[in-house]
């Protein structure tokens, strides 16, 4: 699916709803393995991966009842 991304016009390939379903999965796998971060670097990876996950789940949502139009 295409959309068009707000900023400048230009269209944007939307990930697959099962491309997102495997995102997700794939993130939260990495958040269980970071669930008790050792360092700076692993408490880093594990914010990021949350973040992840809450994007692909909006973007999922979006895809999922046909309201995404824009980025």
């Amino acid at each position: 699916m295409q959309v068009t991304d707000s900023s400048d016009g230009v269209a944007v390939e939307c990930p697959s709803e099962a491309q997102l379903r495997r995102d997700i999965r794939h993130f939260e796998r990495q958040i269980a393995r970071l669930a008790s971060p050792c360092s700076t670097w692993e408490h880093g990876a594990l914010k990021c991966y949350q973040v992840l996950v809450t994007q692909r789940r909006k973007l999922l949502d979006e895809v999922k009842t046909g309201g995404l139009s824009s980025i």
